[in-house]
């Protein structure tokens, strides 16, 4: 660790501000920086309750931006649960295709022979007929699965994983 001669506001030295979890760029509890710190790690305050509410009480543009962030991070954290998700019943329904599809023909494709409703899949792997058919539709989209005559067709192997659920959030989000 390089040494440092940051000071605080007050001209003084650093105190440890975040311990658990260590805060920091240097992970050191103390708000240093230095020139491999490509972000900004150098703000650190501690306040009471009452004094942060203080403040978002009469700095409503703070309080909106606040506010703003904790929205986009609730949205960003639901997307990504509803994402996981997504992936567990894709994996679930993509080894049931797998198990019930036929050899491939001279084009390469499987066919599924039994009829199965979307309702009838989602029975089968555990999971909401809408969240079925909503990951039927992407893999349909994507040209992995297609029906014709209300048959379902594996056109080609499905990925392992989808990309959907594993997005982050934009640094506007964070």
């Amino acid at each position: 660790m390089p040494e440092r001669k940051d000071r605080n506001v007050l001209g003084g030295e650093l105190e440890p501000c975040g311990m658990d979890p260590v805060t920091g760029f240097y992970r050191d509890g103390c708000c240093s920086t230095g020139p491999e710190d490509l972000g900004s790690h150098t703000i650190c305050a501690v306040v009471t309750a009452h004094t942060a509410w203080q403040f978002v009480e009469t700095s409503p543009v703070f309080a909106h931006e606040l506010i703003t962030k904790l929205i986009a991070r609730a949205r960003w954290t639901t997307e990504r649960a509803r994402g996981l998700v997504h992936l567990s019943v894709y994996e679930r329904v993509k080894r049931l295709l797998e198990e019930l599809a036929e050899p491939a023909d001279t084009h390469g494709v499987r066919r599924i022979g039994e009829r199965l409703t979307h309702l009838a899949i989602a029975g089968r792997v555990g999971a909401a007929r809408e969240m079925v058919s909503r990951l039927l539709k992407d893999l349909e989209r994507g040209g992995i699965v297609g029906r014709r005559k209300r048959q379902v067709r594996a056109a080609r192997e499905a990925p392992s994983a989808l990309v959907a659920a594993t997005r982050r959030p934009s640094r506007a989000q964070r």
